[in-house]
């Protein structure tokens, strides 16, 4: 393989307009134009984008992985949950 070809999960950070803010695995952030990416995406969606050269050009093909957006937002769910269950509520005394 190409240096640079692969598979790469983003994470869909926020949408700005024509700009998509995608986390990549690492932890850094990338803004993408929005066109370059499945039109179905949303918030907290997992992108993959499989990249490869094709001769001398390099091809990005990406998809919505469902399952493992479900996954993370249940996840995700389960943590509110989580956190929501312990809070004594009022106001935070400083």
């Amino acid at each position: 393989m190409a240096s640079g070809s692969g598979e790469y999960r983003l994470i869909v950070d926020r949408v700005e307009g024509d700009l998509v803010v995608v986390e990549l695995e690492e932890g850094r952030t990338l803004d993408l134009p929005r066109w370059m990416l499945p039109p179905e995406l949303h918030e907290g969606d997992v992108i993959i984008a499989l990249v490869r050269a094709v001769g001398e050009e390099w091809r990005v093909d990406t998809r919505v992985d469902a399952e493992d957006t479900s996954r993370r937002r249940s996840a995700a769910q389960e943590m509110i949950q989580r956190l929501r269950a312990r809070d004594p509520g009022g106001d935070i005394q400083l």
